[in-house]
């Protein structure tokens, strides 16, 4: 009795346990206009006004993932880029309905989609053309709007890579370990330019989640600021 007694509490804990790797809470957040934010929460993403009142609330299934979203990335003709942590495929939906529109299936080189690609992040370009940062991969990539392999970076361009995003001097990256901004070619993908950038504090020595800044000069300064970090600890 005593044994099937420890063997039903094992069992509620591992259900439990699974119940709480299942909430994930907020994973990806987007801005897709000036009053208008999406929150990726579990398995859905919340609309949410200026305000942070949720609006409305829309399924990682009925967008057309499979798993929650982990990616939001603005994309041409008022569509978002979707994508989770799960699913190869990439989902193209309308900013102010969220109706689904296209799926797009990268060509992933062989070498990395072997991988999980649980860190990956995406970023668009005016033109539609999609790089993504695969994390563990140590590369970046270049797919044309329809997922057609375009290019790669060169190999040790990078020791881990997260955070990237599109300027008109082309696509801003992050050499996490190293923690370097990598400016790189729009269409080829070469290096550009590389700003290091200060380790201190040095509890948090590499970087994470990247994007351009829309922060304003500093007081008495000129100089808009590049980008908005987060930094990772050990």
């Amino acid at each position: 009795g005593l044994l099937v007694l420890a063997l039903a509490g094992i069992a509620a804990t591992f259900h439990a346990n699974g119940r709480w790797v299942a909430i994930q809470g907020p994973v990806t957040l987007q801005a897709v206009d000036d009053g208008t934010l999406w929150l990726g929460v579990n398995e859905d993403v919340w609309i949410l006004d200026s305000r942070g009142r949720r609006e409305g609330r829309r399924s990682a299934r009925g967008l057309g993932l499979t798993a929650a979203p982990s990616n939001m990335a603005l994309a041409p003709s008022d569509q978002v880029l979707l994508a989770s942590r799960v699913d190869r495929d990439w989902q193209l939906v309308e900013r102010k309905t969220l109706a689904h529109v296209r799926t797009i299936r990268p060509q992933w080189p062989q070498d990395i989609a072997d991988l999980p690609l649980n860190a990956v992040h995406l970023a668009v370009s005016p033109e539609g053309h999609v790089a993504a940062a695969t994390g563990g991969g140590h590369t970046v990539l270049l797919f044309d709007r329809e997922g057609r392999l375009l290019g790669r970076t060169a190999p040790d361009t990078y020791h881990f890579t997260n955070g990237l995003w599109w300027s008109p001097q082309g696509w801003w990256t992050t050499d996490t370990n190293r923690f370097v901004l990598r400016l790189l070619d729009a269409r080829t993908l070469a290096v550009k330019a590389d700003l290091p950038l200060r380790r201190a504090p040095p509890a948090t020595p590499f970087l994470g989640e990247a994007m351009a800044s829309q922060g304003l000069p500093r007081a008495g300064g000129t100089d808009l600021p590049l980008a908005t970090l987060t930094r990772l600890g050990r």
